[in-house]
């Protein structure tokens, strides 16, 4: 619970899909995301801005990459919440998919991110 002036920060780490490895990771993942929901869609901003509770406050915007060494991609993608909660037969066939797309990929693997903040003080 915030009182009122209190602050309300949400961060994510977005994916750069112009990136060879993100983009050919994200059409494996994609496959298998069901219904789950994705910061990149942005869906939780209306909600925000509806809300007679917060108002937004500050945003900030930052790059970095995330270099991976061989098997860094297999378990980045296994950590991901719909692969770790598929059946086990249909996680280990997606993760055999990032395999395959590791061994294609040079060493390191950069991965490019930006870090999205957005602050919201309480009303």
């Amino acid at each position: 619970m915030l009182r009122s002036g209190g602050r309300l920060a949400l961060v994510w780490n977005q994916r750069v899909l112009s990136a060879r490895a993100h983009a050919e990771l994200d059409a494996i993942l994609t496959r298998y995301k069901g219904d789950t929901p994705r910061h990149r869609d942005y869906a939780w901003r209306p909600a925000a801005e509806r809300s007679d509770l917060f108002e937004q406050v500050g945003e900030l915007r930052v790059p970095f990459e995330q270099r991976l060494p061989r098997g860094g991609l297999v378990d980045r993608a296994a950590s991901t919440s719909f692969i770790a909660a598929l059946p086990e037969a249909e996680q280990a066939a997606a993760l055999g998919e990032v395999e395959r797309l590791e061994r294609r990929l040079p060493e390191p693997i950069v991965l490019p991110h930006v870090s999205e903040l957005f602050v919201f003080e309480r009303r």
